[in-house]
């Protein structure tokens, strides 16, 4: 048993104890690692038979003491209890001073785009556009909130059966215009260093590291990886550009390569056009992932209305060209 979960004490010697944190019943374990375990749930004070309609996100004994790790729960309780947004799922329930520390959120049906890729391979482009524009207006609202979300990606992103995208996990969030993110910045001629000996690390791996620890790496915009500056809206962006050509094209656009090898890929070299893998994507959408995937953040979208604007246009070119087709 967890230790942070306590048995009811309204469970009889003959029964298995109920695993109870606060007011919530919790059910099977969905997902487990250091920074967190989730569970399915229902209240506690409710039918034996009521179906576990949410999720209770707990903060494991061993991240107590650790101030980053608070910082982080306490800004995704924070957040969540805000949100007001279709694509956005709101935290209803917390506790931040007692242990177990935890969260509960409502349990959404649906599959995520990643099981979609896994089962599919590739998402036609007009529904990829249709995905990307649900997730730029879930982005919107978070970044009118002041919040960066720092973890889009494929994994992160709930469809419904009639289509309804939610942007998942607040977990990473960071704020918008904050105090400027520690770390050094890594040039280009620190990473050519010629007869390093096998112990050493190289400024590439080690920057790899420090950027995990703030989000996906294969997902991270060149100035998340580097930590320079404060976070903008623009990274973000650089992450849906990375998710929608990896709907459209069937693959990340830097697959395969080692973290070291995609930190200086992910800086310095230009990603091939879409159209490479899917010729059938309109010069107009592929021109935008283009600027999504900007090296410099100021060469992106201004914001996240500017992308939903934008990609809401070729879903009605698309919609118009498939109606006069039929």
């Amino acid at each position: 048993m967890d230790p942070q979960i306590e048995p009811s004490r309204r469970s009889s010697p003959r029964t298995a104890p109920r695993r109870v944190v606060g007011p919530w019943q919790l059910g099977q374990r969905l997902a487990r690692s250091q920074q967190s375990a989730v569970y399915r749930a229902r209240p506690a004070d409710g039918s034996s038979h009521a179906p576990y309609e949410y999720l209770v996100k707990l903060l494991p004994e061993t991240l107590r003491g650790d101030g980053a790790a608070l910082a982080r729960f306490r800004r995704e309780v924070c957040v969540g209890g805000k949100v007001d947004h279709p694509h956005l799922v709101p935290v209803v329930d917390a506790e931040l001073e007692q242990p177990p520390l935890f969260l509960v959120m409502p349990r959404l049906a649906g599959t995520t785009v990643r099981e979609l890729l896994v089962a599919a391979g590739r998402i036609d482009w007009p529904t990829a556009c249709w995905m990307g524009r649900q997730t730029a207006q879930a982005l919107g609202h978070l970044h009118e909130l002041g919040w960066l979300h720092g973890d889009v990606k494929p994994d992160n992103l709930l469809v419904a059966d009639d289509g309804h995208l939610t942007l998942l996990d607040l977990g990473m969030l960071q704020p918008l215009g904050g105090l400027r993110i520690d770390g050094p910045v890594v040039r280009d001629d620190e990473g050519d260093r010629k007869g390093a000996s096998a112990d050493e690390t190289s400024p590439w791996d080690e920057c790899a590291r420090r950027a995990s620890l703030q989000g996906t790496l294969a997902y991270l915009a060149p100035e998340q990886i580097l930590r320079a500056g404060v976070p903008t809206r623009a990274s973000d962006l650089f992450s849906l550009g990375m998710t929608l050509y990896e709907m459209i094209a069937g693959r990340h656009p830097l697959a395969d390569l080692r973290d070291a090898e995609l930190i200086r890929a992910q800086l310095y070299e230009p990603v091939a056009d879409v159209r490479d893998y899917e010729p059938s994507v309109p010069e107009s959408l592929a021109d935008l992932i283009a600027q999504l995937l900007a090296k410099h953040p100021l060469r992106r979208p201004s914001d996240a209305h500017v992308v939903t604007r934008h990609l809401v246009e070729v879903e009605i070119r698309a919609l118009q060209k498939r109606r006069a087709s039929a």
